[in-house]
């Protein structure tokens, strides 16, 4: 299995490492961030990190919600676009 006729220049242990090293790794951390900030709520996950304890729920929440909600998915989409060369 050197060169697949449909992926030119790539053997297929070259094309599963791009498929899903430089692909699938960076979409399911976008996907698992986007999760945790909009659908399980950062209130919860806060919780669930501090176990229990309600001392985080102060600035470090919010300060934490912002960077899962809105930072996290915006780094991980550029380095996804530099990854496949498309930034």
């Amino acid at each position: 299995l050197t060169d697949l006729p449909f992926w030119p220049g790539m053997s297929f242990l070259d094309m599963m490492d791009f498929i899903f090293g430089t692909i699938a790794l960076p979409f399911g951390g976008m996907m698992i961030s986007i999760l945790v900030g909009w659908k399980w709520t950062v209130h919860k996950a806060g919780l669930e990190i501090a176990g229990g304890n309600k001392k985080f729920l102060g600035i470090q929440s919010k300060l934490w919600g912002f960077v899962i909600r809105y930072l996290c998915p915006v780094i991980i989409l550029l380095v996804l676009l530099h990854s496949v060369g498309l930034f």
